[in-house]
């Protein structure tokens, strides 16, 4: 004990230096902490615009939509992810299929489908080659995912037109939504995540991320009954068809194991510090107690020599003698009784000063421990799907109608089951038909022969002797505009 309080004053510099090490250790790990945090704009580095150029033996056409890379988190990507509708043209009528990483200087890769599944609507692009281009998004399943969690669709709106001229498509000009989970579907067919982020085509194919830009849904379709309701197909889907092609994906995680390490091992410091520190007071409290006991000792010590010079004196007859020495020695001994005490207080004082700092950094290394909270469980499945017409201008505006069946349409009520007045112009006696192909799982649109015409997309006239097949979303009209419907999906009830 007798050396440590000897090296009492290089104690004190190696507790100083071990809690300011300690406490830089902390604050790096808290600021690493709250800077090193993702967001949803960091998953643009990561989206990719879509386009397909194909013929169908008559005319020429293009698709587009969007895209976004999976891979191992830090590594060059190679394989890209989307819906199946983007490149199901491009694929059935052998076009050329490409993935831009700047449209405006044609710069793209032409990919080969690695898989697709066009009931789930979902396919896998490979690029043959990795690219520094873009980056891969982490992937989070949707037992992540809560209702009335805020989420993100990212993608390229409006890009699905027929017009070939771009904008950049380089990542700088991706449009970002915001919506509210408000439901998490699952069925036979495909588990599903309602939002009311605001889509449209063109978002098809692009990632639906959280607030961390962590990918959650592929952004797939929009429900026409209500306008704001959208949906994506939960990631977890494609993740079968990556393992079945070999592709490795990073899966989100977002414990930073330097900050952990940096506020650990500042802890430890500030701990082993305070031990040291409450070390050198144990060892300054015992001199202390050493020293009052001394000079107590030596208040006795005095006491007994002047008892005796006392004694001596009244043998010698030196009344006053003794007097004066029992004077001395009671000074002496009050004097140390005060030392001692005084000693003991500041003694006391720096212990109380330091269990104070030892609770405050047990309170601070624990508040940095605590990483990770609970996620609530799915909600209850959900059914699959109604194909419906809907109209959208004319007499039949805002009626949907179930496409169990073909449905014909016309002026003539012996052969449709959905009949025009006859003062609408330009509608055939039997004009049209629209039915739903469960095995293909597309939309149907033949024209039988009718006067003026059925027609499609940007105003595309039906063939009578060529049906024309549109995907949900897409829209027609008999003669003019003035008649126009729309195919889509709605939830069965």
């Amino acid at each position: 004990m007798k050396e440590i309080t000897n090296r009492a004053p290089l104690l004190k510099v190696a507790v100083a230096i071990l809690l300011a090490l300690g406490l830089i250790a902390i604050g790096f790990g808290i600021v690493r902490g709250a800077t090193s945090k993702s967001s949803p704009t960091d998953a643009m580095r990561g989206v990719v615009f879509i386009y397909s150029e194909f013929n169908d033996g008559e005319d020429d056409w293009i698709a587009s939509g969007t895209g976004f890379f999976v891979g191992v988190r830090g590594q060059n990507p190679r394989y890209v992810v989307t819906n199946g509708h983007v490149i199901e043209e491009g694929d059935t009528y052998d076009g050329e299929i490409r993935v831009y990483f700047d449209a405006l200087h044609d710069d793209y890769i032409v990919p080969t489908i690695a898989w697709v599944d066009y009931r789930k609507d979902l396919a896998i692009l490979d690029l043959g080659t990795t690219t520094d281009k873009r980056v891969a998004l982490p992937l989070l399943f949707r037992d992540a995912v809560s209702k009335g969690e805020q989420v993100y669709a990212l993608g390229y709106p409006g890009a699905s037109d027929s017009s070939k001229t771009f904008s950049p498509k380089d990542g700088s000009d991706i449009t970002i939504t915001t919506g509210i989970v408000g439901e998490i579907i699952e069925s036979d067919r495909v588990h599903a995540i309602q939002t009311d982020a605001d889509v449209a085509p063109g978002n098809s194919g692009g990632p639906l991320v959280n607030a961390q830009g962590d990918v959650v849904g592929i952004n797939t379709w929009k429900s026409l009954e209500t306008g704001s309701m959208t949906f994506a197909v939960a990631i977890d889907e494609i993740v079968p068809a990556l393992d079945e092609v070999g592709v490795a994906y990073s899966v989100a995680n977002h414990t930073d194991v330097l900050t952990m390490v940096c506020t650990i091992v500042g802890a430890v410091l500030v701990i082993f510090g305070l031990l040291l520190g409450l070390m050198l007071l144990r060892a300054r409290r015992r001199l202390a107690d050493e020293r009052a006991a001394s000079a107590l000792s030596a208040a006795a010590a005095a006491h007994a020599n002047a008892l005796a010079a006392a004694d001596t004196a009244t043998r010698n007859a030196a009344i006053a003698a003794q007097a004066v020495a029992d004077a001395t020695a009671a000074k002496a001994a009050a004097d140390a009784a005060i030392a001692a005490a005084a000693a003991q207080e500041v003694v006391r004082e720096e212990m109380a000063e330091a269990a104070r700092r030892a609770q405050q950094a047990a309170e601070m290394a624990a508040q940095q421990a605590a990483q990770q909270a609970a996620r609530s469980e799915a909600e209850a499945a959900q059914p699959l799907f109604q194909p419906v017409l809907v109209g959208l201008v004319g007499q039949f505006a805002g009626v949907s109608f179930d496409l169990d069946t073909r449905l014909n349409i016309g002026r003539d009520a012996s052969r449709c089951n959905l009949v025009f007045d006859p003062d609408v112009p330009g509608v055939s006696g039997l004009h049209c038909s629209v039915s739903y192909d469960r095995v293909s799982e597309r939309f149907k649109l033949e024209d039988h022969r009718s006067t003026y015409g059925t027609f499609f997309g940007a105003g595309q006239r039906i063939d009578p002797d060529r049906p024309a097949f549109l995907a949900a979303g897409d829209s027609f009209y008999l003669a003019s505009r003035d008649t126009s419907f729309q195919v889509a999906f709605r939830p069965e009830s």
